[in-house]
């Protein structure tokens, strides 16, 4: 699922970068990898039952 979401956004950015200009592509390119991190994050403290991580 990852592996998707992966490939398909990185299309998705290097659409925005030559459609919409580098600033655009670049403000969402940030606004996926804080959700990809928070993503990450809650996902690491689920799996650690005893919330050393996070």
């Amino acid at each position: 699922m990852w592996i998707v979401f992966g490939a398909g956004f990185l299309l998705t950015l290097i659409e925005l970068i030559y459609s919409a200009g580098t600033i655009t592509a670049a403000k969402y390119g940030l606004m996926a990898v804080a959700f990809v991190a928070l993503g990450l994050s809650c996902y690491f403290d689920i799996m650690d039952s005893d919330g050393i991580v996070g």
